[in-house]
Parts: structure tokens; sequence; C-alpha cells
């Protein structure tokens, strides 16, 4: 992918993002620490972006993500007050604080997925056409969560 500035299928849970460092980086990333059995998925749903085709992407998108953004904003500002005591002993601690982190963010995670389920449904309504149209693999899984059906 050189010079591009954008691309499908960077990260499993986006269709389509803004590449933030060079596409290499994403790709030893993925080498070194994804595992191997979802190594070759990734690498192949992985492509570039024309600049033409990532405007009209962000202009067919931009209606939908304000919509869901301002759906979520509630959700997330309660899951931030709900989960901030928790990340900050969390940051403290090495592994074994992980487990106490998860057990103390699920009510909070839990309550948020309900509370934006709506908006998530439209805004992947909105976005499947956009997705079509940029992604050239004719047998991409994306879902309109994840490259890995919904759950990584």
């Amino acid at each position: 992918m050189p010079d591009a500035t954008a691309g499908v299928h960077i990260h499993h849970e986006a269709p389509a993002e803004a590449l933030t460092e060079p596409i290499e980086r994403r790709i030893e990333y993925i080498l070194s620490t994804k595992p191997k059995k979802e190594q070759a998925l990734r690498l192949r749903l992985m492509r570039p972006i024309s600049a033409p085709a990532w405007a009209e992407y962000e202009k067919a998108t931009a209606s939908a993500l304000a919509e869901y953004e301002k759906a979520t904003a509630p959700a997330w500002a309660e899951y931030e007050k709900a989960t901030a005591s928790a990340l900050a002993e969390y940051e403290k601690a090495t592994a074994p604080a992980w487990a106490e982190y998860e057990k103390a963010t699920a009510p909070a995670w839990a309550e948020y997925w309900k509370a934006t389920a709506s908006a998530r449904a439209e805004y992947e309504k909105a976005t499947a056409p956009a997705h079509r149209a940029i992604c050239p693999t004719p047998d991409c899984p994306w879902d309109g969560q994840s490259i890995f059906g919904g759950a990584a």
C-alpha cells in the first residue's frame, strides 16, 4: 500500500479508516502478535483506498457517523464514569489486574452495548453500501462489526 492515506480492513473492527502510520508497521504487528489462524485473512483483506474513493466513503458515511456518535455519546459518558476508577487501578497493575478490570467493567459494557444497539444497527445499515464500494474482496466476511463475524 505505498503512499495510501486510507485502507480497507486495516483493523478487524473497521471497514475502512485513515492510516495513522505506515502500513508496513501494521503488517509487522499482525505477523508478530496476532494469532496465526487470523493472519492470512487479515492480510488478504487489507487494501489501499484511493484518495477519491476515500473522499466518497467519508461523504457517504458522514451523516450516519454523526448520528451514531450523537446517539452513543451518553452511553459512552456513563461507561467512562462507571469505569474510571477500575481503569486507573488497571493502569497501575500487571496481568492479574486485567481480570479485575474486566469483572468491574462488564456491567458498564453490557449497558453501553444495550443503549447503543439501535444506533449501531442504523450506522451499519447506512455504511454497508459504502463498504461494498471500496472493498474489492468478493468473499469479504465483514458483517458490519468485524471481519471475524462480530467477535474477535
